[in-house]
């Protein structure tokens, strides 16, 4: 039987569309929980989930999608309770996110704007938003 030897990846936390001051205070509470942040702007987009967080095998290919114009905060292998204290940093000093997600086998092929326009939709039916 062969071993499957999965390499890990380091914690990282995509800042999708953070206006500035705030994506550098949520970058800052990232870096100090030993996330590494990915600051990104609508450019990024296009391109995929599994390339923006540094997964092999995926390539810079731009993807068709929405270029969606909500922040987002996308985890990847991070630990459970470093993103809550993450989490819980970030309500203290008031710096919420609204959309937020981990990435998954599934999602991290999709277009990063692709995975933020799902969150979208998620966040207004939970919310009771009619579109």
């Amino acid at each position: 039987m062969k071993a499957r030897i999965q390499t890990r990846i380091a914690p990282t936390a995509l800042l999708y569309n953070l206006e500035n001051k705030r994506s550098y205070e949520v970058a800052q509470i990232c870096s100090e929980e030993g996330v590494h942040p990915v600051q990104l702007d609508t450019m990024s987009a296009v391109y995929s989930v599994g390339y923006l967080c540094g997964y092999k095998g995926f390539t810079g290919e731009i993807m068709n999608c929405e270029i969606p114009q909500s922040e987002a905060l996308v985890f990847s292998g991070v630990e459970r309770q470093t993103m809550n204290t993450i989490l819980d940093r970030l309500r203290e000093s008031k710096n919420t996110v609204d959309l937020k997600c981990v990435v998954t086998d599934t999602n991290k092929a999709w277009a990063l704007g692709a995975l933020v326009a799902e969150l979208e939709k998620e966040h207004k039916m939970m919310h009771g938003v009619q579109s």
